[in-house]
């Protein structure tokens, strides 16, 4: 079992909490073996946080997890790893866990976010996708969020000017939220050098 795709998907456990708890334990193979007295003693961590790792533990379904994540090419990375964002270290509550599929280099490049109203305008969907290009023509990375309206002519933008455009998606990597854009991201995802659906939980994928 991979103790960090165990830790990653804990519920009612956040990036500050998850981190104290590595700062004391180490390990999410130590967390995971710690008793309830033992969570209890850092700061933050109460009953209910403390009940739901407990009783987070079914090896089925993290198993099922992993054999999804590996059909269908989903890829990990902590916090830990060299590989990790150095943009996103740096931030107040950076995840712990990114499940991404695609060049996670991306990340680390010259990148811009266009995001925006899911139902915008003619002119609002033009402006989104000519900034989406530009930048691609200018040598950036376009991250946007696969949601109707800005953002998917953002990723359009990047797409036509055959430039870079990072899809980053808050419904996980089994469900692809709007449906209406699932040929959009068939499409990031035959660019070998885009990445696609970077986000901080793995949902279900079982």
């Amino acid at each position: 079992m991979n103790y960090w795709i165990w830790f990653a998907n804990i519920k009612m456990l956040g990036s500050i909490k998850k981190q104290k708890l590595l700062e004391y334990f180490k390990t999410p193979e130590n967390i995971y073996n710690a008793t309830k007295e033992e969570l209890l003693e850092i700061d933050g961590i109460g009953e209910k946080i403390s009940n739901s790792i407990i009783t987070n533990k079914d090896i089925n379904a993290l198993e099922n997890m992993e054999k999804y994540m590996k059909k269908y090419n989903i890829k990990f990375v902590n916090i830990c790893d060299r590989e990790y964002p150095i943009s996103l270290k740096k931030i107040y509550d950076p995840p712990i866990t990114l499940f991404y599929k695609g060049n996670l280099e991306l990340l680390n490049d010259k990148c811009v976010a266009v995001v925006g109203s899911r139902n915008a305008t003619n002119y609002g969907i033009k402006t989104s996708y000519n900034i989406g290009r530009e930048l691609s023509k200018n040598g950036y990375t376009v991250v946007s969020g696969l949601a109707r309206g800005i953002d998917t002519y953002a990723h359009k933008g990047a797409l036509a000017a055959n430039g870079k455009t990072i899809a980053v998606i808050a419904s996980g990597h089994d469900y692809i939220y709007p449906i209406d854009n699932f040929m959009l991201y068939e499409e990031i995802i035959k660019r070998r050098f885009n990445t696609f659906g970077i986000c901080c939980w793995n949902t279900t994928c079982y």
